[in-house]
């Protein structure tokens, strides 16, 4: 392949929203552009793909074994003239697929996780170390490129750093992260087996980035977890939901913190909310809500941040903030960008190992999961996740 004016990225797994959202930020920022594509499916079912430019030529297919199913393996074709992968294939292959590209020297950035276990985690963190590709990967993590997370101590106005200086350190952590019915989720149903990191993988990333790359949180261990059938349309057997307290702890959490996170996909029509809460030593706590990525996109919404002070007979609103920065995807092409010439990754290995540490804790206590499926006992799960904020 002929080498472009723009860098050229190429695509594992091309037929999710994922793709079609970093095109036109790439589009925008006008410095990269679609080079190659993979998937599944042959090209006569991915037509859609001429108009991101990437016409039959430049697609290709996974390869497949002797019974016909799909592997992780990707034609060696496919890596010539290219800059940069993105891998957003099943979860399962991610590991396979990164050793891949990083064996072929490109920049590789993976949506959401680098592996589905702990040993195979720990294999291919081993594997970017020893080939000296520590510079050239990055996952994305797109709850860190929020206007409204970066807002909280590292972009102005530093919302969470002045609350600690304020009314000591957090001692309580309450997320929840639910999301309503989607036609695509119920399509996706490899995403809820235990092969390809279950519901937990899904969103659990997003909570324990945040509280590992803003508040510098050290995950100790899991000491509950309740699983729930939210939705059995997305799959009868494996979770859709998920309650998780841990142990927390660094130099912004007392001692004893415990982070409580719940997540879950499949709720009824406009029953949503991705919200995290940090209670302080003294009587306030900082709520940050987040929009909907479509309601980003679509309509420039990204969320707010509030600070509240008193207890829970009094409380008062003392502060409002709402974001108006960029993107989160245009900060990802961004951040790739970057790398390709020479600069650091978003994250060091070390806090990608963090970020995952909750998923390998929550695993440990859970080995054989029992998911409650009863009614009564998912609306009690889901009321306590929207009645804690």
């Amino acid at each position: 392949m002929e080498k472009q004016n723009k860098y050229q990225l190429g695509s594992i797994g091309v037929g999710g929203h994922w793709f079609r959202r970093i095109y036109y930020s790439m589009k925008k920022d006008g410095r990269m552009e679609p080079g190659k594509g993979v998937g599944v499916s042959p090209y006569r079912n991915r037509s859609h793909l001429q108009s991101f430019g990437i016409t039959q030529d430049k697609y290709y297919q996974i390869e497949f074994d002797e019974e016909g199913k799909p592997t992780a393996k990707i034609p060696q074709k496919f890596f010539e003239g290219l800059d940069v992968i993105h891998i957003a294939s099943w979860n399962q292959y991610h590991s396979e697929q990164t050793k891949q590209s990083l064996e072929n020297d490109l920049i590789t950035v993976t949506e959401k996780t680098l592996a589905t276990t702990q040993e195979q985690f720990i294999d291919t963190i081993d594997f970017i170390k020893e080939g000296g590709y520590s510079k050239k990967v990055a996952v994305n993590l797109h709850y860190l490129g929020k206007s409204a997370t970066r807002a909280l101590m590292k972009d102005d106005p530093k919302l969470l750093l002045k609350a600690l200086k304020k009314y000591g350190r957090i001692n309580r952590v309450e997320a929840t992260f639910f999301e309503d019915l989607n036609t695509e989720d119920e399509r996706r149903t490899w995403l809820y087996k235990k092969e390809n990191g279950g519901i937990w993988m899904d969103w659990g990333p997003h909570p324990s980035a945040i509280l590992v790359n803003q508040c510098g949180a050290i995950f100790q261990d899991c000491v509950n977890a309740e699983l729930f059938i939210v939705r059995p349309e997305y799959h009868p057997v494996y979770p859709t939901g998920i309650l998780a307290d841990f142990k927390i702890q660094g130099e912004n959490f007392s001692t004893n913190s415990i982070a409580s996170i719940r997540v879950a996909k499949g709720l009824a029509a406009g029953v949503t909310t991705k919200k995290i809460r940090f209670y302080f030593e003294k009587d306030a706590y900082l709520e940050v809500q987040y929009s909907g990525t479509e309601a980003e996109y679509e309509y420039q919404l990204m969320g707010n941040i509030s600070l509240v002070e008193g207890t829970d007979d009094e409380r008062r609103i003392v502060e409002i903030w709402q974001p108006t920065e960029r993107m989160p995807r245009e900060i990802f092409i961004e951040e790739i960008v970057k790398m390709i010439e020479g600069g650091d990754p978003p994250q060091s290995l070390d806090e990608i190992q963090e970020i995952y540490k909750p998923q390998w804790l929550l695993n440990d206590l859970i080995d054989k999961p029992i998911p409650k499926g009863e009614i009564e006992d998912v609306r009690e799960f889901i009321r306590e996740g929207m009645l804690n904020f």
